[in-house]
């Protein structure tokens, strides 16, 4: 794989040629963000049989693409920039975005990533991005310098609570199904918890929690429902 790399004899380093780089192996961009996440695991690339027995539920519709998984990961751990044609959940009009990658997040189902986007119009310039929903990106040769980091990002360094109440419409037997399922104890009816307020958006709609974002999507069909959502919505968690 002699064009997998160059050497760059004023930094005394190797750096990969990004358009002529041939893998040794082929390694799911699911798995490769595992191990990024979690360290090195080698079952992953041999693939040995595990040692009790396993299935993975559901068909994986929409793989991730290994280049562009690839791209974005660089970007994160040289500090560079991204200009990529996302597809937002909201459907809007395709254009070209200009992003700083930041971290990587896994929220069970999706893999994420955070970034700020430089030149969003509005106050919030620093959004959660799923890997799949990408259409087309490219490297930028870009530092990003230190102001565009975590560090200035509010919603990822604010820790704020979440007061979530079981339905009250739901007979006694049902009450005591969501009980078991979200481990509350006897008779309880609420769960307080915290977390970063960069992530309640996701939680709410991962769990299905009914606020007013999304109270017309679940109508009567919900379990849990929000009753902080005054107080997140002015902590900016929540529009």
């Amino acid at each position: 794989r002699e064009n997998n790399f160059h050497y760059n004899q004023s930094e005394k380093k190797f750096f990969i040629n990004s358009n002529e780089f041939v893998p040794f192996l082929n390694i799911s961009a699911e798995d490769a963000l595992s191990m990024l996440a979690g360290g090195f695991d080698r079952n992953k690339i041999v693939k040995k049989k595990a040692f009790i027995k396993f299935e993975k539920i559901g068909v994986d519709t929409n793989p991730l693409c290994n280049e562009k998984v690839a791209i974005i990961t660089r970007a994160i751990y040289q500090n560079l920039m991204v200009s990529c044609v996302y597809n937002s959940a909201a459907g809007r009009e395709l254009f070209d975005r200009d992003l700083a990658p930041l971290v990587i997040l896994y929220d069970g189902i999706n893999w994420i990533f955070r970034a700020n986007h430089l030149g969003a119009s509005g106050d919030v310039k620093y959004k959660n991005f799923n890997f799949s929903r990408i259409i087309s990106i490219i490297e930028k040769p870009n530092k990003v310098g230190r102001e565009y980091g975590l560090d200035y990002d509010i919603l990822w360094n604010s820790i704020v609570p979440l007061e979530i109440e079981i339905n009250d419409d739901l007979d006694d037997s049902e009450k005591e199904r969501v009980r078991r399922d979200y481990g509350m104890s006897d008779d309880a009816s609420k769960i307080l918890m915290t977390e970063r307020a960069a992530f309640v958006w996701i939680i709410l709609n991962q769990w299905k929690i009914r606020y007013s974002g999304n109270e017309k999507l679940l109508g009567d069909n919900y379990l849990l429902e929000l009753k902080n959502e005054s107080m997140l919505k002015k902590v900016g968690a929540i529009s």
